[in-house]
């Protein structure tokens, strides 16, 4: 799960994660659009793939990095980034 706090002044928010598994590189992307009264916002990550309603979730994860944009109210972007090894 990854977890947006703060966010209130946030106009939207883009996130990025990739990460290494024993299939190789593998990765998920999304833009949530922050609402007027959202303070904290999540989003569930699945280190997998899924078809037909059947997930297979990915092995020997590592080297995960998430990227994280947040788009101001006022214009500017804050970046953040986050490895994991």
């Amino acid at each position: 799960t990854a977890n947006f706090t703060n966010v209130s002044n946030a106009k939207t928010i883009k996130y990025r994660l990739t990460y290494d598994a024993s299939n190789g590189k593998q990765g998920a992307s999304g833009n949530i659009k922050v609402g007027s009264k959202d303070k904290n916002l999540s989003r569930k990550l699945l280190l997998g793939t899924c078809s037909k309603n059947v997930c297979t979730y990915h092995r020997n994860v590592k080297n995960i990095k998430l990227s994280v944009d947040y788009t101001l109210k006022s214009g500017g972007i804050i970046s953040y980034t986050k490895t994991i090894k």
